[in-house]
């Protein structure tokens, strides 16, 4: 297996793209699939138990409308990927924007907001 970075070079060289600009496509389109990954999942949740976010899941167990015994770990796992959607959100933003920005990428550390 040709190593990560022979291989940007030789991307870069075959297209004549700047390696910082492959590097940043390449993150965002990582943001992307990660986030339509978590998105799926969300769904799926959302879906099972019939509610639009982690908070009205906390909101139905208060109200007892919803038994806590077999979804507790669901609702943890919904509020986890909710989190984990923002800050995929708020990367994707902030990459797309640099990438964007102007043609030659000028690179600099990403924010993670964590």
């Amino acid at each position: 297996m040709v190593e990560g970075p022979v291989l940007l070079e030789r991307v870069a060289e075959a297209t004549g793209e700047l390696k910082e600009r492959i590097l940043a496509r390449g993150v965002v389109e990582y943001l992307r699939s990660e986030l339509r990954r978590v998105n799926a999942e969300v769904i799926g949740i959302r879906n099972r138990y019939g509610v639009d976010s982690a908070g009205d899941m906390d909101e139905r167990y208060r109200r007892g409308e919803l038994d806590e015994g077999h979804s507790w770990r669901d609702f943890f796992r919904l509020s986890h990927l909710e989190e984990r959607r923002g800050v995929l959100e708020r990367l994707l933003e902030e990459a797309s924007v640099r990438l964007s920005a102007s043609k030659r990428f000028i690179p600099g550390p990403l924010n993670l907001g964590v």
